[in-house]
């Protein structure tokens, strides 16, 4: 997966999430995936494919084993909308967006554990 669109700090979170995931027992992976989709449901509502009118959400609950591969796909899309788009996301300006999404990943990453 190209990268280079991805500030290093969003990467390295997305990376420590992963890390974090891939060591969670089953039980507990159970238990958190929900908090992993949310994330990722709030990176999709940000983009500006995304379909309000849609009558099931986008992320849907494919288990624990695919809830860390729907984050890291959204953030990475998200992050090169954000690069590539004169009409990215206007809400929260350069540097606080950046650490908005930061801070999203490190909260949900300690929330697993």
């Amino acid at each position: 997966m190209r990268t280079a669109h991805v500030p290093a700090v969003i990467r390295q979170e997305v990376e420590r999430l992963g890390e974090r995931w891939r060591t969670l027992p089953l039980d507990q992976a159970l238990h958190h995936a929900q908090a992993l989709r949310d994330l990722a449901r709030r990176c999709d509502e940000q983009l500006p494919w995304h379909d309000r009118h849609l009558t099931e959400p986008l992320v849907q609950d494919l288990g624990p084993e695919c809830a860390y591969d729907q984050v890291s796909v959204l953030v990475y899309d998200l992050c090169r909308h954000r690069d590539t788009s004169a009409d990215a996301p206007a809400d929260v300006p350069g540097d606080a967006w950046e650490e908005r999404l930061r801070a999203d990943l490190e909260a949900t990453r300690r929330s697993v554990g």
